[in-house]
């Protein structure tokens, strides 16, 4: 994300380097990284900000607040998921935190998970 902040919008600069800081490991895909890895223009004023992270080996609280911390006043949305070996999960939906099971996306598919066993960094 620091690589390809260089070819963000101005708005979005402050937003990515509190994210960066966040958590230095995270990683873009989608318009932001088309574009900085093309050169061409991807971005619009409607794109959003698609995001990943690893699973912190710390309190994965404090990760998903600052997200939506920043979130809160980011002029763009931030989308993305917290990856770790068996796949993704919204970083929304966890932060929610409003169910057992969590939807896992991996190279496989897609499928519900025991929350806990996400967290825990099971890969199946």
């Amino acid at each position: 994300l620091s690589d390809a902040a260089v070819v963000a919008p101005a708005p979005w600069q402050r937003s990515i380097a509190q994210l960066v800081a966040l958590s230095p490991g995270i990683r873009c895909f989608g318009s932001l990284a088309w574009q900085y890895l093309t050169g061409l223009s991807y971005l619009s004023a409607g794109s959003d900000l698609d995001l990943l992270w690893p699973l912190p080996a710390a309190d994965i609280a404090v990760l998903l607040a600052g997200i939506a911390e920043i979130d809160a006043t980011a002029p763009m949305r931030i989308d993305g998921e917290i990856t770790t070996l068996a796949g993704g999960v919204n970083w929304r939906e966890l932060h929610e935190g409003a169910t057992e099971n969590v939807l896992v996306k991996g190279l496989d598919g897609v499928i519900l998970r025991p929350r806990a066993a996400f967290l825990a960094g099971a890969a199946a």
